[in-house]
């Protein structure tokens, strides 16, 4: 990640006068899709599986960033059927 420019830009929709850019609030990055699921992945599919009940998404119960280990993103993959 990176510091979010947008932050320190009056015009923007995401200006936030409170952040600094010696010390930054708000972080961004850049993600690319790969390939698409052949399936989709529903959030109470990922709660009800055993296999990610320790995940970070499941255990904070926050839909934001959350990290992915590399092993629950493989599980969550064969779920989408591109494994």
């Amino acid at each position: 990640g990176y510091p979010d420019h947008t932050a320190w830009d009056p015009q923007h929709d995401y200006f936030d006068a409170k952040s600094d850019p010696d010390t930054p609030t708000w972080y961004m990055v850049d993600v690319k899709a790969v390939q698409p699921f052949r399936t989709m992945v529903t959030l109470p599919q990922l709660k009800a599986d055993p296999a990610l009940t320790e995940m970070a998404l499941i255990k904070v119960g926050r839909l934001s960033v959350v990290p992915v280990a590399a092993a629950e993103w493989a599980h969550i993959c064969q779920l989408g059927g591109v494994a």
